[in-house]
């Protein structure tokens, strides 16, 4: 349907993610995990917003002075856990539709919310000095 929830990671003959090696699950994980970043400015239309430390949380247009209610995104534990991504060997493993926050980021649209993903693992910054900052 060409909606980022409905990818799956296959390979060119259909089969599913295939383990070669931690080194070989990192480097599919960290392009996924930079895959689902893009869509969400591509696909739902959310805003990159640099922070300190290196971070990057991606929100709502028009955010400051909203009156309408607020969906705030945080991810787990990395390094399974990223802005934008509940679980990385979900999206692996399964689909973006379960290992993404596609989902909740759209509904929250749907219903006319603001949208924030916090980023508490990106950059060199403190996890709880990011959400403050946010």
């Amino acid at each position: 349907t060409g909606d980022p929830g409905d990818f799956v990671l296959r390979s060119a003959d259909g089969g599913g993610f295939e383990w070669k090696g931690q080194a070989n699950y990192d480097a599919v994980g960290a392009a996924a995990v930079a895959w689902i970043r893009e869509q969400l400015v591509a696909h739902c239309g959310l805003h990159a917003v640099p922070c300190a430390g290196g971070a990057t949380a991606y929100s709502s247009s028009g955010l400051k002075g909203s009156s309408a209610p607020l969906l705030l995104l945080v991810c787990g534990s990395a390094p399974g856990g990223d802005a934008g991504v509940w679980g990385r060997s979900l999206c692996i493993n399964d689909s973006t539709r379960s290992g993404a926050m596609f989902g909740y980021v759209r509904r929250a649209q749907r219903l006319g919310w603001g949208v924030l993903i916090a980023d508490p693992h990106g950059g060199d910054g403190c996890p709880h000095a990011h959400r403050a900052q946010l």
